[in-house]
């Protein structure tokens, strides 16, 4: 069985606020067996982390990939606040990152890093105001992939 982005965000986080008398909490179904979201909040040190019926957003900016659907969106606050948002579409992985290159662009970011290693590729952002992002971008069995993590400084 092969686990999603969006599960190993949430278990390393239960992990991560396990020594912090953490509590979860789970909303309606979503279908598939899943809940519609889980929050997972530390007793100690304010830090949260919640999952699914769109509590994370994309960076300030950066839309959604055109006709993407998203699998998993994953909010984590703890001081500043960051967001994973994992998304799927049947366009090559070349269009979706070139897609946010030129929308990062526009959007005021200065473009980190880049790196490609065959239908890989990874792109990264950052805003004179703190504001990043971190994208990758993968293809596997006909389907694009992207993980879009988003954060601000605080």
């Amino acid at each position: 069985m092969k686990a999603s982005h969006g599960t190993a965000v949430i278990l390393t986080a239960a992990f991560l606020l396990g020594g912090c008398h953490a509590r979860s909490e789970s909303s309606a179904d979503a279908g598939e067996g899943r809940p519609a979201a889980t929050a997972i909040r530390a007793a100690y040190g304010g830090s949260a982390v919640e999952a699914g019926a769109g509590k994370a957003a994309m960076p300030a900016g950066l839309p959604l990939y055109p006709g993407a659907q998203i699998g998993t969106d994953t909010l984590i606050a703890s001081g500043g606040k960051a967001g994973v948002i994992v998304f799927r579409s049947s366009d090559a992985p070349d269009a979706v990152a070139d897609f946010y290159k030129n929308a990062a662009s526009q959007a005021g970011y200065v473009i980190a890093g880049e790196m490609k290693a065959g239908d890989a590729q990874l792109l990264s952002g950052k805003k004179a105001d703190g504001t990043s992002f971190h994208l990758t971008v993968n293809r596997e069995s006909g389907v694009t992939e992207a993980t879009m993590l988003a954060g601000t400084e605080g």
